[in-house]
């Protein structure tokens, strides 16, 4: 087979200032308003992927199953020399139950299988390996001194990003048990990022004024466990199925590349945001905060908690402050006292799914279940750092009334660097578990009769009922836990995403 595939978005903008306004409303057409005109246009997508693919199946006497398939494809999105990559897979299965020497009355089918496969991906614009040019400076020379439109480069770029490459091997088993009523699989996966793209953060100081240069920057690996098993019963009037699944997830970086060394010259072996820190060994993205440790209740408690050598740690902190973990033991909390404070990356994800009809009636149910991660409420962090911003429903702050709270004092953080400390987003105060369960889906059906619908030339007719994302039962208190963050280095947080829609569905299906 052969693949071409296109992508592009042009944008054109108009406007002009002085809109009009007569008998209470503005008139808001171009040619109404009387200031200035100004006219704009990019074109922010345009990419082409082109690609060459073949596939082989072979079976012998239904016991033996061999699929080879192979891609090589190319993509604009990166240089001339980087665009090609070739991507082939492997699957094996055995049908034990297709052997002689297997007798095993309840259990119908049993069938072992394995794969190997490359896959390549691609994460970045249409123009991030080439360095964006700003055309606005302007510079005064010259015996005239006449301004001169010059330009600079308004991002740093990297020309050689390349694929990433996701390499997964797994190996499984498939049953069929008790005359097909039950059917269960069971899988080992390995998946592997090779040149992983990630948006590297660095400082602004280095002419990054346009956002992170994306760089193949590091190799990530998930293995894990899937399970999953359907019962059914299709014997009486009343059938029905049930299938549920789940899948164990553990994370790890294995490389960040070349990001340098320490001023002791230990090479650096972790890539760090505002946030996160992903380092070799642990999972990425996770957590990399300040650890808070209750509220301070009194001056006498600002004034004891010193470290082991008797330096106070926290001296300009008030009686309802935050008290921070000294983590280094240096007498100072600073970005020295950050930790590791856990994952934004499931443990744990479920699923379940119950059909069942009778007679004209049916019934679907779907629930999803994720566990074991944590996200970081950048929403909460606005509104609890108390500064320019309403208060959340439910706030509570210290007051020597108030004592039994979590809520820090408030007030206004001007020469009062007690209150900044306690608005800091690199806290674990932010820190909450997003574990959830939700019933995704749930519809009611009823098929008319067809002797019904035959007078009106109807073959069929079904009416429903349905409701999308109906109840999600969490501990998370932000809008909903299951959040998309700020890219892969802070999957985990929550700066306000618009929530899943709780939908409500009648509706009639007919066929003629």
């Amino acid at each position: 087979g052969y693949s071409w595939q296109q992508s592009k978005r042009e944008t054109t903008g108009a406007g002009r200032t002085g809109l009009q306004y007569f008998n209470n409303a503005y008139y808001t057409t171009i040619s109404s308003a009387t200031g200035d005109a100004s006219a704009s246009g990019d074109i922010p997508m345009f990419y082409r992927i082109r690609g060459y693919l073949g596939r082989v199946n072979y079976s012998l006497m239904d016991k033996y199953l061999v699929t080879l398939t192979g891609r090589y494809d190319e993509d604009s999105r990166f240089g001339k020399d980087y665009r090609s990559g070739f991507f082939p897979s492997a699957a094996l299965a055995w049908r034990i139950s297709k052997e002689n020497f297997f007798n095993v009355s309840w259990l119908n089918d049993l069938k072992l299988h394995a794969s190997y496969g490359k896959m390549g991906i691609v994460t970045v614009g249409s123009w991030d390996y080439i360095g964006f040019l700003n055309s606005n400076p302007r510079a005064v020379f010259g015996p005239n001194q006449v301004p001169n439109v010059g330009a600079t480069q308004g991002t740093l770029a990297n020309s050689n990003l390349t694929w990433e490459t996701r390499t997964i091997k797994n190996i499984g088993l498939d049953a069929a048990l008790l005359n097909n009523r039950l059917s269960a699989t069971f899988e080992v996966y390995d998946s592997f990022s090779k040149d992983a793209l990630l948006n590297l953060p660095v400082a602004w100081y280095l002419g990054n004024l346009g956002g992170d240069p994306a760089v193949n920057a590091a190799s990530i690996r998930n293995r894990g466990i899937e399970v999953s098993a359907t019962v059914r019963n299709n014997e009486h009037d009343l059938k029905w199925d049930l299938s549920a699944n789940l899948t164990t997830i553990k994370n790890k970086v294995e490389d960040v590349g070349n990001q340098g060394e320490t001023a002791q010259g230990v090479s650096i072996d972790f890539i760090q945001t505002g946030i996160s820190r992903s380092q070799v060994g642990r999972s990425i993205g996770e957590w990399y905060v300040r650890k808070t440790n209750g509220l301070f209740q009194s001056q006498a408690e600002v004034d004891n908690y010193k470290n082991s050598k008797g330096i106070v740690i926290q001296p300009l902190a008030k009686p309802g402050d935050i008290r921070y973990v000294d983590i280094n033991d240096d007498g100072v909390i600073n970005s020295l006292d950050r930790t590791f404070a856990g994952s934004p990356w499931p443990t744990l994800q479920t699923g379940a799914q119950f059909n069942a009809s009778y007679k004209g009636f049916s019934l679907n149910v779907q629930l999803i279940g994720v566990f074991g991660f944590k996200i970081l409420n950048g929403v909460r962090q606005v509104l609890d750092g108390y500064q320019n911003t309403n208060f959340r429903k439910g706030i509570s702050p210290w007051a020597p009334g108030n004592t039994n709270t979590d809520d820090p004092r408030i007030g206004i953080a001007i020469n009062d660097p007690g209150l900044a400390e306690n608005g800091l987003i690199e806290s674990s105060r932010w820190l909450e578990n997003g574990s959830y369960v939700r019933i995704r889906n749930v519809e009611i059906g009823y098929a008319l009769p067809r002797s019904m619908m035959e007078s009106v030339n109807i073959s069929s007719a079904r009416l429903y009922i349905s409701g999308q994302n109906l109840l999600t039962i969490t501990d998370y208190s932000g809008l909903d836990p299951d959040v998309v963050g700020n890219g892969i280095l802070e999957r985990g947080y929550d700066n306000g995403n618009w929530p899943s829609s709780r939908i409500i569905s009648l509706g009639i299906q007919c066929e003629f």
